[in-house]
């Protein structure tokens, strides 16, 4: 058996931060009141989207400096 490093491919399987929220928020959702989990989910959202949009601008920032 060889150790054929050259051929092989790298699945990234990490959740986006907007899906870690969401998985976060149904842990909440049965001790918190509806209002405090709406307000809660609608921060959370957008903070997990900032986070995902910077980390995919970083993603296509660094694939083409790979490619110069």
């Amino acid at each position: 058996m060889t150790n054929d490093t050259e051929n092989f491919e790298v699945i990234d399987i990490t959740p986006t931060w907007e899906t870690a929220v969401r998985i976060y928020l149904q842990v909440l959702r049965p001790s918190c009141k509806p209002e405090v989990l709406q307000m809660a989910t609608e921060d959370l959202l957008m903070l997990a989207r900032s986070q995902d949009n910077a980390i995919e601008a970083a993603k296509k920032k660094t694939a083409q400096t790979n490619a110069s």
